[in-house]
């Protein structure tokens, strides 16, 4: 990929949730097992390594340039054959309880089943452990891959027939007002 597409994503996604996070981002206990849902780029995973110098990486990706990327940049990252787009499948019972943390990068707009993916998510975590669902509020009705389509409200509400604790972090800058996706969900049991 040209860095220059690099630099755009990781602008147009990244950069202020990352400034946003690292003030609004805390854990109670420090995040061991991660695992990444799409990480695309490894922007995510980088931005952990670095906070954590100690974690064990786990990802699974839709692409298959993606996944070439993470281990390129990640070679401790373990990739796990999870399908992540429309409906999950794969050995995820092996991994119930697992997970200190998941961060689901945009995924939920991309499955025919809520329900069915989100107890699967929220069963990989431990008691402790946390999900972060990060630009999973995008208004594009023109993606022919979008099968969801719910705002911030929606999207709470959807969330606290799941999970206990519900945090939203807002992006303190969204430089593209026309994408709404800069919003984070911290979740736990």
């Amino acid at each position: 990929m040209p860095k220059k597409e690099i630099k755009r994503i990781y602008n147009l996604y990244y950069h202020n949730k990352f400034i946003k996070w690292d003030k609004s981002l805390i854990f109670d206990n420090v995040p061991k097992k991660i695992l990444f849902l799409r990480p695309t780029l490894g922007f995510d995973i980088e931005y952990f390594k670095k906070r954590y110098k100690k974690i064990d990486v786990y990802f699974a990706d839709i692409s298959k340039i993606s996944e070439r990327t993470v281990l390129q940049k990640f070679p401790d990252a373990r990739k796990i054959n999870f399908n992540i787009h429309a409906i999950y499948s794969g050995n995820f019972e092996k991994y119930n309880n697992y997970f200190d943390l998941i961060i689901s990068n945009h995924n939920l707009v991309h499955v025919y089943d809520l329900h069915d993916t989100i107890t699967k998510i929220k069963n990989l975590i431990n008691s402790k452990g946390k999900v972060i669902f990060s630009q999973e509020i995008s208004i594009k009705p023109w993606n022919p891959f979008h099968y969801n389509f719910y705002d911030g409200l929606m999207f709470t509400k959807i969330l606290k027939k799941y999970f206990n604790e519900i945090k939203k972090i807002k992006d303190i800058k969204n430089i593209y007002p026309e994408y709404s996706s800069n919003v984070c969900f911290v979740v736990s049991k």
